[in-house]
């Protein structure tokens, strides 16, 4: 068998199971990244901003871990996972935006190419949808049996 048969056949066979592995990676991804911001919410401060203008979006502080939070645990299981993909699109465009302008936050080199790829698998899933193996699927199948 050619090698380009090879891989046809492998991608034909495996993407659902690896976009749902994707699915799931992201949402534990963001789960944990929402339960980090809750743990360290000077970390949180320190991305958003200074002092001065910290006390008009003091909100965000909130807002951030908590939207992190279900959104994860939404993506993970594969409910609304296009809308939860779509309300995390402007929060990690920020944190990209905050990341790359103030490098003195974030001591550790690989957040920024984290936050990236987590950007793009967001878009990919805000495009794409649950998928397959997703709790949204699950309850589509139980409707039609009844």
């Amino acid at each position: 068998m050619h090698p380009n048969n090879q891989i046809n056949n492998f991608r034909r066979k495996y993407t659902v199971q690896l976009l749902a592995l994707l699915r799931v990676i992201l949402g534990v991804s963001l789960l944990y990244k929402g339960i980090q911001f809750i743990k360290n919410d000077a970390l949180l401060t320190n991305i958003i901003g200074n002092e001065q203008s910290f006390i008009q979006i003091m909100w965000l502080n909130k807002l951030i871990p908590v939207a992190h939070l279900m959104s994860g645990v939404f993506i993970a299981i594969g409910c609304f996972t296009r809308w939860m993909s779509i309300s995390q699109i402007p929060i990690l465009i920020g944190a990209i935006f905050f990341i790359y302008i103030d490098k003195r936050v974030y001591l550790n080199a690989v957040e920024l190419p984290f936050a990236i790829v987590v950007l793009i698998l967001l878009t990919t899933f805000s495009i794409k949808g649950d998928g397959f193996f997703s709790v949204k699927s699950l309850i589509r199948k139980e409707k039609e049996i009844v």
